[in-house]
């Protein structure tokens, strides 16, 4: 039998110990030292018992708290919606973060295939709760028109490849002027 179980039965075998001292005490009418300190003992005990039960359970999940906690580091971009929005290839993108916690932020374009476009640093201007930021994607002339994504990153450009650090992704439609 594993160890934990055998908390759990003590507790019962002195949670019963104590009502049984209880009852002895209320018969003598709660004016019998004798099962007064009895029962002061029996029920530090139980104390104890529950304390291990609360130190045994710290290697488990962690427990799920009661609130939400404010999601920090969301990049949006403006006016695009979660649609496909259809730009210019010399278009300047706004957005905004909320909550910004990170120092670096960055975004990163691809093609259709999934190959880098462009990659470069998102410079935003803080605020208490948000920060703004807008970046010119000025693409090649010979940039073909069609299907593109620009994936934003609460990182530097160097550790965009961990999509632990990707915040959002928008499709976007690049047209000619």
């Amino acid at each position: 039998m594993k160890k934990e179980y055998w908390v759990y039965i003590s507790i019962f075998l002195v949670s019963i110990v104590f009502l049984l001292v209880s009852l002895m005490l209320a018969i003598h009418k709660g004016k019998s030292p004798k099962w007064t300190a009895r029962k002061m003992k029996i029920g530090g005990i139980l104390l104890s018992l529950n304390a291990i039960i609360g130190v045994q359970s710290c290697n488990r999940e962690p427990e799920v708290m009661c609130y939400d906690t404010v999601a920090t580091d969301q990049m949006w971009l403006e006016p695009m919606d979660a649609g496909v929005s259809t730009i210019k290839k010399s278009d300047t993108i706004n957005g905004v973060i909320n909550y910004p916690e990170s120092k670096n932020f960055s975004y990163k374009i691809l093609d259709s295939e999934q190959n880098i476009i462009k990659k470069d640093i998102i410079n935003p201007i803080l605020d208490s709760s948000s920060a703004l930021f807008n970046f010119e994607i000025n693409f090649p002339p010979n940039t073909k028109d069609g299907k593109y994504t620009i994936m934003l990153f609460s990182t530097e450009i160097e550790k965009q490849d961990s999509l632990r650090y990707l915040e959002n992704k928008y499709e976007i439609i690049i047209k000619n002027e």
